[in-house]
């Protein structure tokens, strides 16, 4: 067994252990309990898909690799410093800041989808007025016998028989239909909007959250705007803070510098090079290999053995500990 197959499925399967031992029993396991596992189980899923990636043997993925070992690095750091000390109000206040910000995110998302479905259900009712106005319209010219006005309605519906009226009844009953299950579907999202709104009304209101809500209330005007968990209760302000309270100030100077071009969506130029003050375009395959997604899977590796121990330390697996060093340097040596 390889030193990374043997580091996932380790990981794996001490993640499940640990959840298995903690949901035994009670539906609700403590805030401080769970999110450290939630985190480093984020970790193991987020290398396992840059393993796809890598296996794929693509020189075309290297780019998404690095904004994936981005998230793994901000994971670890989120993780350390909540196991560091203070870690039930650190728990606490990253489950009420994630689950505020997605319910506030996904409010928002189906707001807006709501908003052009609605726009959409419009068109479709007013296409639905035409047709039954072009039934109206054509019937007249039946009974008229005009034969310009019959033929403008048979050009426009491409029909060839002699009868247009069961192609122009069709149109209606169907979006007729299209109307239907529209609303339908409104009320789906009216629904999902509620639930969002109910989250953040009870995220805002109940009582076990009231020393996370004082915390953001006695923030800096300056963290106010947009606080962090992690500003609570400490003069960390930013990511980079956190790395340098971390002592992890090379680590994020370094690593998740390089990582971030994609994310920010920097690095759409790596085509171009510049030779004797002129840009020139290379191939792509030129550019990116596949030696890229192969760095990015070892530096997130190396990510998640950093956390390896204070994780298992919280969950009090100091044996585990033991076994896992010692496995772990047959396989290295």
């Amino acid at each position: 067994m390889t030193y990374e197959d043997y580091l996932l499925d380790y990981s794996d399967t001490i993640a499940e252990q640990i959840f298995d031992e903690l949901t035994r029993g009670k539906d609700e396991p403590e805030f401080h309990e769970i999110a450290p596992l939630l985190l480093f189980q984020t970790m193991i899923d987020k290398i396992r898909a840059i393993q796809v990636l890598r296996d794929s043997k693509s020189n075309r993925v290297g780019d998404s690799a690095d904004s994936i070992v981005r998230t793994v690095y901000e994971c670890k750091w989120n993780l350390l410093y909540m196991l560091e000390d203070d870690s039930e109000f650190r728990s606490r206040a990253y489950y009420y800041f994630s689950r505020l910000e997605e319910a506030k995110s996904n409010m928002e998302a189906t707001k807006y989808k709501l908003s052009e479905h609605y726009k959409a259900l419009d068109q479709i009712e007013d296409d639905m007025d035409k047709y039954v106005k072009d039934i109206f319209e054509y019937e007249k010219a039946l009974k008229a016998d005009n034969a310009d006005l019959i033929k403008k309605y048979h050009d426009i519906y491409v029909s060839e028989s002699e009868n247009l009226l069961p192609a122009m009844k069709f149109s209606v009953q169907k979006t007729a239909n299209m109307v239907h299950d529209g609303y339908l579907w409104a009320d789906t999202m009216e629904k999902d909007k509620e639930r969002h709104q109910n989250t953040i009304a009870y995220l805002k209101s109940d009582p076990q959250f009231s020393d996370i809500r004082d915390a953001i209330n006695s923030l800096p005007d300056k963290y106010k705007r947009y606080p962090k968990w992690y500003n609570l209760k400490s003069k960390i302000g930013s990511l980079t803070s956190l790395a340098k309270h971390l002592k992890r100030s090379e680590e994020f100077k370094g690593l998740y510098g390089e990582y971030s071009q994609d994310s920010h969506v920097l690095n759409g130029t790596k085509q171009i090079v510049l030779k004797d003050g002129k840009a020139t375009l290379r191939r792509r395959e030129e550019v990116l290999t596949i030696a890229e997604t192969e760095y990015a899977f070892s530096d997130a590796l190396d990510a998640l053995s950093d956390s390896l121990e204070p994780f298992l330390s919280h969950y009090r697996r100091h044996q585990e500990i033991e076994e896992f060093v010692n496995e772990l340097s047959f396989l290295i040596d």
